[in-house]
């Protein structure tokens, strides 16, 4: 579905910008995408709401492991 709303998804040398309002889902949503996509993509983070430190212990529970 997303690909079809999207007229055939994303092509190669895409910037894709994602925002919304807070506490939407916008992170934890990308988060669970980069998980899945980092084994084929190269994915770059840029945040310009929480830091570092913060961004990355949101990923842990997601990868399940420890920091």
């Amino acid at each position: 579905m997303f690909d079809e709303a999207m007229m055939g998804g994303f092509r190669d040398g895409d910037l894709v910008v994602l925002s919304g309002q807070t506490g939407e889902g916008k992170t934890i949503w990308t988060q669970n995408l980069t998980v899945n996509f980092v084994k084929t993509l190269p994915i770059l983070w840029l945040s310009y709401e929480m830091n570092m430190w913060y961004f990355y212990e949101r990923f842990i529970p997601i990868l399940n492991c420890e920091p």
